[in-house]
Formats: structure tokens, sequence, C-alpha cells
């Protein structure tokens, strides 16, 4: 199991930022409830850090490797992160660009 100072360095701060930015891009880009997303990326990256932390190997069998911490949040953010950024740049904008619901017909 990887040692527990490998998560400081401000790991956590860097996913949480991640994650606030897919919410900024839900809620200013694509008038969606930013907070929902923000919630759903922070889900979505624990179970991949906690993939990634299940699947990392061994720190005392490679001393001289770099420090998994920074390849940790790497593949977090790759693997967690860059998905729901992707899933909310597709979406369709809730409302149309003066500001009608999406569900009113353009006349």
């Amino acid at each position: 199991m990887p040692r527990p100072e490998m998560y400081t360095n401000g790991m956590l701060l860097s996913l949480f930022i991640a994650a606030v930015f897919v919410g900024w891009v839900a809620q200013a880009w694509k008038k969606r409830t930013g907070a929902a997303w923000w919630l759903l990326t922070m889900v979505v990256q624990f179970f991949v850090l906690v993939l990634c932390v299940v699947a990392a190997p061994r720190a005392h069998l490679y001393p001289s490797s770099p420090n998994w911490s920074i390849v940790l949040t790497l593949a977090t953010i790759t693997l967690g992160t860059f998905p729901m950024l992707l899933i909310v740049a597709t979406l369709p904008r809730r409302y149309h660009e003066d500001g009608r619901p999406r569900s009113e017909p353009h006349f």
C-alpha cells in the first residue's frame, strides 16, 4: 500500500481545482448546474484515485522511482477529469443565446 505522505504536495487540492473547473464550464458555458457536475466529477475522481492507488506499484520496491503522488495525480486527472470535461463540453446548451429555454420553439 502506498505511504500516506504520498497524498501531500497539493495532490488533493489539484484534484479539487480540476473538479471546480469542470463545474465552472458546466455552469458558465453550458448553462447547466455546475455544482452537480462538480460533485459528479469528485465522485469519479475518488473512484479513479482508489483504482490508481490499488494498482500502483509498491514504493519500497522501486526506491529510485519518481514521486508517486505526481504519477497518481496525473493519472487521476487524465482518467477522471478529462472524460467528465469531454462529457460537459459535448452537452447541448440549456438555453438559447437570447435566454429562452431550449424547449421553446424559435419563431
